[in-house]
């Protein structure tokens, strides 16, 4: 498995049962998706799930120790806030 910044936005819409904009319509507007994805790569397959939807102090380990702050920052952005719209439709 691949883990890059978009495989990380779509667990995110799957699990939560989100419909996703295909990746066309997608407006990363700022974003530096070559960074995220770098960031993205640090993760092992087995901290995908714990990093998305584990308890905080679980994820927020997984972020200090890979360095992860930006990615998460963004992920939350784009799940809860000004950056929905761009990834998700509503």
């Amino acid at each position: 498995m691949g883990i890059d910044f978009l495989y990380l936005v779509r667990e995110l819409a799957g699990w939560n049962d989100i419909p996703m904009k295909p990746e066309k319509e997608i407006d990363y507007g700022e974003l530096n998706i070559d960074y995220l994805n770098q960031q993205a790569k640090r993760l092992d397959a087995g901290e995908v799930f714990t990093f998305l939807d584990g308890e905080e102090s679980e994820m927020q380990e997984i972020v200090e120790k890979h360095g992860i702050e930006e990615l998460s920052g963004v992920l939350n952005r784009i799940f809860d806030g000004d950056l929905y719209d761009n990834f998700y439709y509503t």
